[in-house]
């Protein structure tokens, strides 16, 4: 006779899920579920009573992904150690976790197709965590990942590997947290396959910053961000060092509420953005000078205001954004020569070349539209006649009949008009309609 031998469940089982409310149900997994190794979908672990996971030992595939919510008491999640698939759109959802001290038991994860919260959500924080040992081997997240109120981190350490988030990266409320070192390994976020940005937000404006981030150290191999780049409410940021291979951003820029920030040094390497550039509420901001490398016709509009101490803002990016606007231009409550267009404007064009006294040069009209008349009131010989855009290139030259020059493919804006007679120069504003 020859003996044949038949499990009761296939290796792939409860393709609905299964949800464990006490630590009896997950010590009773096991004789409940004989050979189940890989459930089908979501695992929800909730319940006041759950101290361990150790039932689920056996486990190698949780195929709609595992949530572990408010349940105080945890203390180890190290029964999920044998997990290596969480399918093709499973999440990881820790929250609410407050005696949890370790990350230890999902070092099988490479991939998270879905998306990892930790410590976020409605139910509370992880607030014994120090750092995300036990994610050491996680590669790639294709969903989304946020880091929040974990009071007691200090290094994001674990996550050393991650090299690319598909969609947005949240960092907020976690207080002790003075840098993001042990995100050395990433180079993008937010270019999921769908080809939608999503965000890096470090410090979020309807749920708090990080009180004791100084710096953005860890970042230093982030290259795209797929959407908006959001530094907001973190209170203690001396420098935005951290960021120096940034070279583009696919939505806004936001700097809000970063206190203690004087200038925007580190974000040099940013060439474009897809949006708007918005600081407001920097109190010690002086300049803007580190996002001078933008293209300005990459911006699609600014919006600088509410910064007492910031008085240069005509730098290279802004002053050539200012040639020909095309959406929001906003420069208020700052120290004086950045609150308003026509101030920024007009450091633009100093910045370029110094304006001189020109009472022996009439330029008329002046604003104008179609054609401007230029006069040497002392009868010296005018020879040429340069406009400059407010980047400072070369944007039309005359030569000839310089009593009449036609302006009218100037797009609107400010100029600065050079003047080149017998023996002298003058240089003049001029304001096209």
């Amino acid at each position: 006779m020859i003996g044949i031998q038949f499990n009761l469940f296939s290796q792939d089982c409860l393709p609905w899920g299964v949800q464990f409310f006490t630590q009896q149900e997950i010590d009773d997994f096991q004789v409940n579920n004989p050979g189940c190794t890989e459930i089908g979908g979501l695992v929800t672990v909730f319940g006041p009573t759950i101290t361990n996971l150790d039932g689920l030992s056996t486990v190698t595939s949780m195929k709609g992904g595992i949530s572990i919510f408010d349940c105080p008491d945890l203390v180890s999640i190290e029964g999920l150690s044998n997990v290596s698939n969480l399918g093709p759109v499973g999440n990881v959802f820790l929250s609410g976790l407050p005696n949890l001290e370790s990350l230890a038991g999902l070092e099988g994860l490479d991939t998270i197709n879905g998306s990892l919260i930790i410590g976020g959500g409605s139910y509370g924080g992880i607030i014994q965590l120090e750092n995300l040992a036990g994610l050491n081997n996680l590669k790639a997240v294709g969903g989304y990942v946020e880091v929040s109120n974990c009071s007691a981190l200090t290094s994001l350490w674990g996550l050393h590997q991650l090299s690319s988030i598909g969609g947005r990266f949240n960092i907020f409320n976690n207080n002790l947290l003075p840098n993001l070192s042990g995100l050395e390994s990433l180079t993008s976020v937010g270019l999921n396959p769908a080809g939608t940005g999503d965000d890096l937000n470090i410090g979020n404006l309807g749920f708090g910053g990080n009180d004791s981030l100084q710096n953005l150290i860890g970042l230093n191999n982030l290259q795209t961000i797929g959407g908006d780049l959001n530094i907001n409410l973190n209170w203690n940021l001396q420098t935005l060092f951290g960021l120096q291979n940034l070279s583009s951003i696919g939505g806004n820029l936001h700097l809000f509420y970063n206190d203690q920030i004087t200038n925007l040094q580190g974000l040099e390497s940013i060439e474009s953005i897809g949006g708007n550039i918005e600081i407001a509420s920097c109190l010690n901001l002086e300049t803007l000078q580190g996002i001078e490398n933008i293209e300005g016709n990459s911006i699609e509009g600014i919006d600088i205001s509410m910064n007492p101490l910031l008085s240069e803002c005509d730098i290279q990016s802004i002053c050539s954004f200012l040639i020909s606007p095309t959406g929001i231009v906003t420069f208020e409550s700052n120290a004086p020569g950045c609150n308003s267009q026509e101030e920024v404007e007009a450091a633009c064009l100093t910045g370029f070349s110094e304006l001189e006294a020109v009472s022996s040069v009439t330029i008329f009209p002046n604003p104008a539209d179609e054609t401007i008349f230029i006069t040497a009131n002392n009868h010296q010989q005018i020879n040429v006649v340069n406009i400059y855009d407010l980047a400072g290139e070369l944007v039309l030259k005359a030569k000839g009949d310089l009593m009449n020059i036609k302006v009218n493919t100037l797009n609107p804006g400010m100029y600065l008009v050079e003047i080149v007679l017998e023996n002298q120069s003058y240089r003049q504003k001029l304001i096209i309609q």
